[in-house]
């Protein structure tokens, strides 16, 4: 059984929050991954899936985002 199965809706927050209530941080929020095709929500849901808390990369210095 899946986390995902526990509701059958799952708002940005309620990823978010349980983002926090495992890992015990805030998913990491640099920008760098915004053009992608797939949602922010959808990333920190993979990287639950994963077991490892969400974290992009640093933006490069002198890039254009």
């Amino acid at each position: 059984m899946s986390v995902w199965d526990e509701k059958k809706i799952w708002s940005d927050q309620d990823v978010i929050d349980l983002h926090v209530k495992i890992f015990g941080v805030e998913p990491v929020v640099t920008g760098i991954r915004m053009w992608e095709a797939d949602t922010f929500i959808d990333r920190v849901m993979d990287a639950i899936d994963k077991g490892e808390p969400y974290v992009e990369p640093e933006v490069p210095d002198g890039a254009d985002i």
